[in-house]
C-alpha cells in the first residue's frame, strides 16, 4: 500500500493505492466477491471518510486473483 497526503480548497485527506493478491482454491470467487458492490459499500475508517474507491487492474482466473485499487480518503470534521 503506497499513501500520499491529499487536499482540495475544503478537505484534507490522502490517496491511496492497494494492492492484493489471492491464492488457492476459490481465490477467484473471494475477489469477484470482493469486488461486488464495491463501490457502494461502507467502509468503518475511524476520523475519516472513503469518498472514491476505483478498481484499477484485476487479473483473476482458476486459483489465482490479483486486484489494484486506488482510494481517496477524506477527515472528518
Amino acid at each position: 500500500m503506497n499513501s500520499r497526503r491529499w487536499a482540495s480548497v475544503t478537505f484534507q485527506g490522502a490517496r491511496h493505492e492497494l494492492a492484493f493478491r489471492l491464492e488457492g482454491e476459490g481465490a477467484e470467487a473471494a475477489a469477484g466477491r470482493f469486488l461486488s458492490g464495491l463501490d457502494s459499500r461502507n467502509f468503518a475508517l475511524r476520523g475519516h471518510l472513503l469518498a472514491d474507491i476505483t478498481v484499477v487492474a484485476q487479473e483473476r482466473r482458476p486459483g489465482f486473483a490479483r486486484i489494484r485499487l486506488d482510494a481517496l480518503t477524506v477527515e472528518e470534521k
